[in-house]
């Protein structure tokens, strides 16, 4: 009889398989990232282990003000350069 692994062993080497809909998402994002899907995967689950599904919600939402703030930053100079 083979000895099963532990868990904790086990966390070492994760496969899973996801929903056509979410794998395509994750093709998505590997793409335009620049990096395998294997690499998103794992970059995605350290996150998520690191910071907790909460964390990585909060940190969506703090890139989405800092690039909403840049924005409005970028308008700023532009609109002077065109007035002054």
């Amino acid at each position: 009889m083979a000895c099963r692994k532990s868990k904790r062993e086990q966390a070492e080497k994760l496969s899973f398989r996801l929903a056509p809909r979410y794998a395509e998402k994750v093709f998505e994002a590997a793409t335009a990232a620049g990096i395998s899907p294997n690499q998103f995967g794992r970059i995605a689950t350290m996150i998520v282990a690191q910071n907790g599904l909460l964390g990585l919600n909060q940190e969506i939402h703090r890139v989405r003000e800092e690039l909403s703030d840049f924005r409005r930053e970028l308008d700023d100079v532009i609109f002077e350069d065109e007035g002054g």
